[in-house]
């Protein structure tokens, strides 16, 4: 599962096609001001969970550039604090189903 912004959708098409049973939901909405779309929600964490045990959190974007020309910082969380934003994930994933 994939959250993301709509801006970044394209990032994700290439996932697609290695993993195609991954599903995506768009954390990002807008609203109308001043005769143009304002984001008003998005999404910026970067998370990667594994079976509700593994966490990494990083300052990493999942694109070719990211992954061959920036120098980014991660850290690996096991246990009761990845188990916990495991659950707040699937909070958040519920939450975008409601709300699209």
């Amino acid at each position: 599962k994939v959250i993301t912004e709509i801006a970044s959708a394209g990032s994700v098409e290439p996932i697609k096609g290695l993993l195609p049973s991954i599903k995506v939901r768009y954390a990002t909405q807008y609203t109308q001001a001043g005769g143009r779309n304002v984001k008003v929600r998005g999404i910026h964490a970067k998370l990667i969970l594994v079976d509700g045990r593994v966490a990494i959190v990083g300052t990493f974007n999942l694109t070719r550039y990211h992954l061959y020309t920036n120098y980014d910082i991660g850290v690996v969380l096991r246990g009761a604090v990845a188990n916990y934003l495991d659950e707040l994930f699937e909070t958040v994933w519920a939450l975008l189903a409601t709300s699209t």
